[in-house]
């Protein structure tokens, strides 16, 4: 399927060139796109009902989304992105699919048929070439992806495990059981293995901070926890969201500072400062905040969100000002990945469409900051 973008209404809108296609940057703010499909046009039966037990502000689970976009695929070089639906098959729910960046070839990774077990969350380890992928069934699987064989599977959840969050060899994951589970996987299970109960329904989210010492949760409880590394007792418990809290990004800009957003009922973003352990601002954004993740260059963040204009939003921090507003998605925007060159998003929604977005863009100094090549730029 070839990418197609109509011109921004707006005269001082722009875009940038980045390949064979147009990528919409923030200085759009209403764009109308037509981008990758991921299934075909009638609904799936994954679409016309919802998971059995999903959370208040759940929608429906969708497996290519969790495989794409969770595992932060996205890659600067994407050019022409293929229908991964071309050949005429159907993305699974038991199915991990890996998306290849340089390539654009779309192959599976692992098929749970089998085992009567579907995937419902993944995760890429920051070190290497391992995915953890969480299934319905409560096990954690790890793929080693270069050999496409599995290394190991961690058990101990008794329902579905719907979030992961890797901290070096550490595996985090959270569960509609309500525990959140850590095992360093070089060590037996017994000798390694953490448990941190705290929330009173499902584990809606995990975040670990940008030095890895502290943990964040959110839960379908409306409630945040924060758990240091070293401790199984909770640091902070906030309790000011008033929905599910599935939200959640560290500032990598001031140590300790922690957003998170809350569900359809709620609307808001809090700031925390983890540090003190007091709440700071909040924004009401009048929908439900569905992802949150910080620019590594400003002191900017992106949010996505649901009904009723599923839209993207930038702000400002700690004015809290919006600087941006991109549009398109015709349901509310579920996921969120940022590129690693921190510059591009990509995102995705109910309405089986993936939409690229550039909105955070190096400044001289950052690019200055991580040249190998300028020996003496650090020092004084």
């Amino acid at each position: 399927m070839n990418w197609s973008l109509a011109l921004p209404s707006s005269p001082l809108s722009s875009s940038h060139k980045h390949g064979d296609r147009f990528i919409p940057s923030r200085a759009g703010a209403n764009w109308n796109l037509h981008f990758h499909r991921l299934y075909e046009p009638e609904k799936s039966p994954m679409q016309k009902q919802k998971i059995e037990g999903a959370t208040s502000d759940s929608d429906e689970v969708n497996p290519v989304y969790s495989a794409l976009l969770k595992n932060e695929l996205l890659e600067a070089g994407i050019e022409n992105v293929q229908d991964p639906t071309r050949e005429g098959r159907r993305l699974q729910p038991w199915t991990a699919y890996l998306w290849n960046a340089s390539t654009c070839q779309v192959t599976n990774l692992c098929d749970l048929s089998m085992e009567g077990d579907c995937v419902t969350s993944v995760g890429w380890s920051e070190q290497g070439n391992l995915v953890a992928i969480g299934t319905d069934k409560g096990f954690v699987q790890i793929w080693d992806v270069a050999a496409e064989k599995i290394l190991c599977t961690v058990e101990g959840h008794t329902a579905r495990v719907g979030v992961l969050a890797w901290n070096a060899n550490q595996i985090s994951s959270g569960s509609q059981d309500r525990m959140i589970l850590q095992r360093d996987l070089r060590a037996p299970p017994v000798q390694c293995e953490r448990w941190l109960q705290g929330h009173t329904q499902e584990v809606c989210r995990l975040k670990w901070s940008t030095d890895y010492q502290i943990l964040a949760s959110g839960g379908n409880d409306n409630t945040v926890i924060v758990w240091s590394l070293y401790n199984l007792r909770p640091v902070h418990r906030y309790i000011k969201h008033v929905a599910a809290v599935k939200a959640m990004s560290w500032s990598p800009h001031q140590h300790g500072l922690l957003a998170s957003g809350g569900g359809i009922s709620d609307g808001c973003i809090h700031f925390w400062n983890t540090v003190t352990g007091q709440p700071l601002q909040h924004i009401d954004t009048g929908s439900q905040v569905c992802n949150l993740a910080w620019s590594r260059y400003d002191n900017e963040l992106v949010s996505t969100h649901g009904y009723a204009e599923n839209q993207i939003a930038i702000w400002k921090y700690p004015s809290l000002t919006q600087v941006a507003k991109l549009t398109g998605h015709l349901y509310r925007v579920l996921y969120l990945a940022m590129s690693p060159d921190g510059q591009a998003i990509v995102t995705g929604a109910g309405d089986e469409t993936l939409r690229f977005w550039n909105v955070f863009h190096k400044t001289h100094l950052a690019e200055e900051s991580v040249s190998v090549l300028r020996l003496f730029a650090n020092i004084r």
